[in-house]
């Protein structure tokens, strides 16, 4: 048991001196468009349009996805901040941003499963909805993957994209009911669901 508290605080140790973040116009943000890796590059072209719009945006980008920097994010909320998580995935961050705020502000998801690219005008239309509160949380899934469940794929993992290719094409040529897949361990099982 020793061992499980010693690496308690070895990774309490990493996560305070680790940590890292980007943050762009937050000071006086009303909204804060948060995203990792990739996506980082069109929130921030996002906050600029939605500025010149009059919207107080700013932009939170966690560098480090684990220690998650759960800290700087809950002291936004406290500062009255609200958030829109915008992932390539099926909100994986969503989870670490809503439990780093704690109740204290609102906090959306705009994404596209996996993978898939969201443009910066879908990004500046789906936030402008959220604040007139006529928003859909996902902006595309196939047909063959509107079911209720949540697919969790790793940052940068291809699997998703090669999912959601073969769900597509599944549309495409209306063989669902025809056909048989059988798949490898690991993330590729989730094909089943389709």
């Amino acid at each position: 048991i020793q061992h499980i508290y010693d690496l308690h605080k070895k990774f309490e140790k990493i996560a305070e001196n680790e940590t890292t973040y980007e943050e762009f116009n937050t000071e006086d943000a009303d909204i804060i468009l948060v995203a990792f890796g990739s996506m980082t590059r069109n929130i921030k072209a996002a906050m600029n349009v939605l500025r010149k719009k009059g919207i107080k945006a700013g932009c939170f980008r966690p560098v480090t996805l684990s220690p998650f920097p759960h800290k700087r994010l809950e002291e936004l909320a406290e500062l009255g901040k609200d958030f829109v998580v915008v992932e390539m995935n099926m909100g994986q961050m969503l989870k670490d941003v809503k439990y780093a705020v704690g109740g204290k502000s609102k906090v959306e998801l705009v994404n596209r499963p996996c993978g898939e690219w969201l443009s910066v005008e879908e990004i500046v239309s789906s936030v402008e909805k959220i604040r007139e509160k006529s928003y859909a949380t996902s902006i595309f899934i196939p047909k063959s993957m509107k079911k209720d469940f949540r697919y969790t794929f790793c940052p940068g993992c291809d699997h998703g994209i090669v999912i959601r290719l073969v769900a597509e094409v599944i549309d495409e040529l209306g063989i669902r009911e025809d056909m048989i897949s059988s798949t490898s361990v690991g993330c590729s099982v989730f094909l089943y669901d389709f």
